[in-house]
């Protein structure tokens, strides 16, 4: 069972802790909150629907123009557009943004904001209304004749659309609902059933519930939780920011004239509430506090924790039959780019031992089985004397300890301090232009990596111009301002670097460095003007997650052109430069070196393919997958750190 982790992006900033400022609609603010959720490793994004605010749809299809990944969750109430109309629109979107979208399905449990927009019916009449809804809805996805409907809610004739959804055999449907009603509805409809942030005995109950009225249609569901991680270094500094976020909340609303929330009209929020009795804990980590002082409205439940402490919880969760997460912060923008440096790629990590640790134990009960003739049935209660005798015998040539599992990509230690940080990010910097000159890419002048400064996020650390790759040392490294002016060091700066390297930091805070060279690979196939194909394991890594910049204007001098670099780079770990070269940008030096070499690797073999024959790519399903299993940063990190530690071993004087 794969694991999804949504996000949530608004139309300006906004939360508990943040009242609203500014225009309705803020157009970059927008752009950069979809790219941010793009770059931190989200595979979906919710935008939310409130009978007040900025139509969802058309912010999704704004996110989704400035995005190539990511794919995107519209909440949408049925009942204020016709079903056919709908289904055109939602299959139109689909298609516009390349079958990215979801619809999460929202019935809508409170009577006063269904009103704000007309809606007089009931609760369970809003219920009976959503059920229709979804089989006119599909059916204008799905058939491929006109067809007439006379229902209870609903009547046309001769429904049909023109355009039918990219995903096959219709749009991912998401359901939110805790009454009995929605649970029948959910049953009959849903793909995957969206709970908010509850107890894991209330999960449990609830899963049990939904698997059983599923059952009923012949149907699986999948099952989503929402959460508000609050994240810090320690456990004791976690608590105290949650303790801030509620003393912050109940200030913003004693300055509108609001007190504690009455309880929300829906299921949901009687559920919420109750996830934690009297107290404002539940489970360890569960937090209600911001959940009571509001009334249970929304996804307002947090996990508080060390984002290895929160990561234990979520896959605590996914043993429960959980396999998507929904989290946002109360910091939203600095959260998501939080959320996906250290929660996101833990979170799967400890999933992914958790589903290797059982197929594990399925094959060791098989192969136990095979060579004891006992039964896999009876292996619960038979297990330790069947060890016994196939392994501790006279006639057994070799004696099993208990299991271990090692992985590769165990979670690297957190620096203490800023002092500690940079000097980490000094000595992997100094060491990728070691590793670049080995490999050749080093040609004349041209070539540049850059890391951000831990504490100053918009200065950076970059190679003085001029000096050979080959020879740089950790304190030949310059740190130069927004402004181009160097800071610490001495020697000229490069101004093709600054030009390019300060837009891309300046459009990707979440990215820490970015490596651009006129490698000879990646020379060539940017005069072919076109991205790779997935031709290989290893190319995979880049697939949907690279761009190209097709507007070669000589060498890049001034920062207008290298904005224009950074937003065709978008949200993706690399750019193909149109007759120039490659460029990478990751959330480490590690990553973005290594996604360099990997890059012009890859572009090396597409060449020797294309001059061999004709190169079979491999199918979009499995290279979307390998993708996932080969593309991500942390992956990226110990590549390199091996690479790292073989020229520290040979070359020490790079860390002087």
């Amino acid at each position: 069972m794969s694991i999804e982790f949504i996000g949530m992006i608004q139309t300006r900033k906004v939360s508990e802790t943040h009242a609203p400022q500014g225009p309705a609609v803020d157009v970059g603010y927008v752009a950069q909150f979809a790219r941010a959720h793009e770059a931190a490793g989200f595979d979906r994004i919710l935008v939310p629907h409130h009978s007040t605010s900025p139509d969802a749809l058309l912010t999704v299809a704004h996110a989704a123009s400035v995005t190539s990944r990511v794919h995107f969750m519209l909440a949408h109430r049925p009942g204020f557009v016709a079903p056919t109309l709908a289904a055109r629109q939602l299959a139109t979107l689909d298609q516009y943004s390349g079958g990215r979208l979801a619809v999460h399905i929202i019935s809508g449990g409170d009577d006063a904001e269904q009103r704000r927009d007309g809606d007089f019916l009931s609760h369970d009449e809003r219920y009976a209304r959503t059920d229709e809804y979804l089989n006119i809805v599909r059916r204008i996805w799905t058939d491929a004749k006109p067809f007439d409907h006379h229902g209870q809610y609903y009547r046309f004739e001769q429904g049909f659309s023109e355009v039918k959804p990219v995903q096959q055999p219709h749009i991912p449907v998401y359901f939110g609902g805790a009454s009995a009603p929605a649970l029948e509805i959910a049953g009959r409809h849903a793909d995957v059933y969206a709970l908010w942030g509850e107890s894991k005995a209330q999960v449990r109950e609830q899963v049990t519930r939904v698997r059983a009225e599923a059952a009923k249609h012949g149907r699986t569901v999948r099952f989503s939780v929402s959460f508000r991680p609050i994240l810090a270094a320690t456990e004791a500094a976690a608590w105290e920011r949650a303790d801030h976020i509620l003393a912050e909340t109940r200030r913003l609303r004693a300055a509108q004239g609001l007190g504690v929330g009455g309880p929300a009209q829906s299921e949901g929020a009687r559920r919420l509430l109750a996830a934690s009795g009297d107290s404002d804990r539940a489970d360890e980590r569960l937090w209600t506090g911001i959940a009571k002082e509001i009334g249970g409205r929304s996804n307002s439940t947090a996990l508080v924790g060390t984002p290895q402490q929160v990561a234990d919880t979520l896959a605590e969760y996914y043993a429960l039959g959980v396999s998507t997460f929904l989290v946002r912060g109360f910091d939203p923008l600095e959260d998501a780019i939080d959320y996906g440096r250290e929660l996101i790629p833990a979170t799967r990590e400890r999933i992914a031992r958790l589903r290797s640790a059982e197929g594990a134990q399925r094959r060791d009960d098989r192969d136990l089985g095979r060579m004891t003739g006992v039964a896999m049935t009876d292996l619960s209660h038979a297990r330790p004397a069947a060890e016994r005798s196939a392994f501790d015998g006279e006639s057994s040539t070799f004696r099993r300890h208990a299991p271990l599992r090692k992985f590769w990509f165990d979670d690297v230690p957190p620096r203490e301090g800023v002092a500690e940080e940079r000097r980490y990010r000094q000595e992997r910097l100094a060491v990728a232009f070691r590793l670049f000159a080995r490999y050749g890419f080093d040609q004349g002048l041209a070539g540049h990596i850059t890391a951000r400064d831990p504490e100053w996020p918009d200065h950076f650390w970059v190679n003085p111009f001029g000096k050979h790759f080959g020879r740089i040392r950790v304190s030949d490294l310059l740190l130069v301002n927004s402004q181009g002016e160097i800071v610490v060091g001495e020697g000229p700066v490069n101004q093709a670097a600054f030009a390019i390297h300060a837009a891309i930091h300046e459009a990707r805070p979440e990215v820490v460095a970015a490596a651009h060279t006129h490698s000879l690979y990646g020379k060539a196939w940017s005069a072919l003007g076109r991205k790779l194909d997935p031709l290989t394991q290893d190319s995979c890594a880049f697939y949907q997650d690279h761009a190209l910049f097709d507007d070669f204007r000589g060498v890049v001098l001034d920062t207008e052109e290298g904005a224009r670099i950074a937003a065709a780079l978008g949200g993706n770990k690399a750019v193909i430069l149109k007759n120039h070269g490659i460029l990478t940008a990751g959330p480490s030096v590690e990553a973005a070196a290594w996604w360099y070499i990997a890059l012009d690797n890859a572009c090396h073999a597409q060449l020797l393919a294309e001059a061999a024959g004709a190169p079979q790519a491999i199918p979009h399903e499995m290279a979307a997958l390998t993708h996932e299993q080969v593309g991500r940063a942390n992956g990226a990190l110990f590549a390199f750190q091996s690479l790292f530690e073989g020229l520290v071993e040979a070359e020490p004087d790079v860390l002087t």
